[in-house]
């Protein structure tokens, strides 16, 4: 099949799943700005990289799921390929970036943070937020696209429009879920050491490079109805990818680190100033 490039880069879906899409993004990106609106209005101050990286965050998200990109998701590989490396190792490291749990702690209201409070320490988040978070959690990112792809799931998603949409949603919940411990940015039990979201993190690589080998293996298992020449440009996608990306990852974690290895010199420093001068 052949791509119109200018219709891809272009054309937005005008379906009622990608309007309704597009108009939750848009009110989530709004309440955003109004949360961040109010911690200000108080006299306190609000990273802008966490609204720039949130702002990205929800655009990839439009781009890959409601615009000319996305019209192609059912016809070529790659292209769901790339939406579903994008949704869990771009939009949601991005939003986790974005800190927004500790944003509804310092600009909502005394319910709204009770209601979050309460559904941070609610026992079922134990799972994911305990010691056994370092094995559930990789497991269930990476897991998740090997099972998906290299079983009869992604066919049923192709004449599914209803999973196909819950695969989506799916996906994104498994990358925040695992980028959030990752990045540190927002409140959760689960504290893993540098080291340890290294290895979590890189583990990627092998990995996606084992799923794009099986893509090549099954051929037309995964799809009756692709080609196999595009069954190998999605293994390819997914081999690129996914390495690439896990080295960024990789990168953005050392980068939150260091961020907030300064910030503690610089608090440690200021407390040491208040000594010396009291």
């Amino acid at each position: 099949m052949s791509v119109d490039w200018a219709r891809m880069l272009t054309h937005w879906q005008a379906d009622g799943v990608s309007i309704f899409g597009i108009v939750l993004e848009f009110a989530v990106v709004a309440a955003y700005f109004y949360g961040v609106a109010r911690v200000r209005s108080s006299g306190r101050t609000w990273p802008a990289f966490r609204t720039v990286s949130f702002v990205f965050g929800v655009a990839s998200l439009a781009i890959v799921l409601q615009s000319g990109f996305a019209a192609y998701d059912d016809d070529l590989l790659w292209v769901h390929m790339t939406q579903h490396l994008v949704l869990m190792m771009v939009a949601a490291p991005l939003l986790a970036l974005g800190a927004p749990v500790r944003l509804c702690f310092a600009a909502g209201s005394g319910t709204v943070r009770r209601f979050v409070a309460e559904i941070l320490h609610d026992p079922s988040m134990r799972l994911i937020t305990g010691t056994t978070a370092a094995v559930l959690l990789p497991l269930d990112y990476f897991g998740s696209m090997a099972v998906y792809l290299l079983t009869p799931l992604y066919r049923l998603s192709e004449v599914n429009q209803g999973f196909h949409e819950f695969v989506h949603v799916y996906f994104l919940a498994c990358g925040l879920m695992f980028w959030v411990p990752m990045l540190g940015q927002d409140p959760v039990a689960w504290r893993p050491s540098v080291r340890l979201k290294l290895a979590l993190v890189t583990a990627g690589a092998p990995i996606y490079v084992a799923i794009s080998a099986a893509m090549f293996a099954e051929g037309k298992f995964i799809s009756p109805d692709h080609s196999l020449a595009d069954i190998h440009r999605g293994a390819v996608a997914m081999l690129v990818g996914g390495v690439v990306l896990t080295f960024a990852g990789d990168a953005l974690v050392l980068w939150c680190e260091r961020r907030r290895t300064s910030a503690q010199r610089v608090r440690a420093s200021d407390r040491l100033v208040l000594v010396s001068t009291s």
